[in-house]
């Protein structure tokens, strides 16, 4: 039970990144956030503390391809660690980019 319990607490990062390197460090905390089920204003008040905690807030609206390993690593981290106890459902195929759409940007 205790052990359940634990991963409960725990976010999940893969070895290899999950970032989607079209959209910028804001929009792939908002997808993921998308994917918890979470609402307009928990996701954009985690994803702007995230982004100070690993330190990206300056870079908050570049795509992520232009990053470094390391920033895309510390992205990675912060997408995996913003919502501990809760389980994303999988995104449509090919439906990334649509997880930008207006209004969703701080």
């Amino acid at each position: 039970r205790e052990t359940l319990a634990a991963k409960r607490l725990m976010g999940v990062v893969s070895e290899t990144s999950n970032v989607y390197d079209e959209l910028s460090a804001w929009d792939n905390l908002v997808f993921t956030g998308r994917l918890y089920h979470l609402g307009k204003a928990e996701i954009q008040r985690s994803a702007r503390d995230l982004l100070d905690t690993f330190g990206l807030s300056e870079r908050r609206h570049e795509p992520a391809e232009g990053f470094s390993k390391g920033m895309k690593r510390r992205l990675t981290l912060a997408m995996g660690s913003r919502f501990p106890g809760r389980y994303p459902r999988p995104p449509p195929a090919g439906r990334a980019a649509d997880a930008s759409r207006p209004g969703a940007r701080e």
